[in-house]
């Protein structure tokens, strides 16, 4: 599997954000309607670095409605024996891969490395800005994207590989 940086979603895709952050929780509905606000101004600069403005801020209201899952998610990641050694930029999601398999893959991922995974690949955030809005450091981020990553991919071979495959077993090409 072939993992590409993406542009950033579209607002229509924060719902979808939002919900891969937080594993699904119930008050993404009314985080996203704030970040989405209407913009009334005629200035195209303005309304699009507002939506973007609105967009950074309806994520950083999500992440706090889980902050203490993300802390305790940070701490575990820690002693994680995962090492950051993956080149990524220039990295893209297959397009071959589609929304369900995503959601499949990424939501049974441990909190903070999911979150960094989404921040960095979906929202194409730098390590310093996921850094930030985690409240971690960014070699804890670097790592947590490492795991993340790593777990992403597993999942998948999981997902394509069918109920028999065990961790350690060949897959049949």
């Amino acid at each position: 599997m072939h993992l590409e940086q993406q542009a950033a979603p579209r607002p229509r895709d924060l719902r979808w954000v939002i919900f891969l952050l937080t594993g699904g929780g119930s008050s993404n509905e009314s985080i996203v309607s704030d970040g989405l606000g209407s913009q009334g101004s005629s200035n195209t600069f303005f309304i699009n670095w507002m939506k973007e403005w609105s967009r950074k801020v309806a994520i950083a209201k999500a992440l706090d409605g889980i902050r203490q899952e993300i802390a305790d998610s940070a701490d575990r990641t820690k002693l994680d024996r995962a090492e950051f050694s993956i080149a990524r930029r220039g990295q893209r999601l297959d397009p071959a891969i589609n929304r369900s398999e995503i959601e499949k893959a990424i939501l049974p991922i441990d909190v903070f490395p999911r979150c960094v995974l989404v921040l960095t690949v979906l929202e194409g955030l730098p390590f310093e800005d996921t850094a930030l809005l985690l409240g971690a450091g960014e070699e804890l981020t670097k790592k947590g994207y490492a795991v993340g990553l790593q777990e992403f991919t597993n999942q998948l071979v999981r997902m394509q590989a069918g109920p028999s495959w065990r961790p350690g077993s060949a897959i049949a090409a």
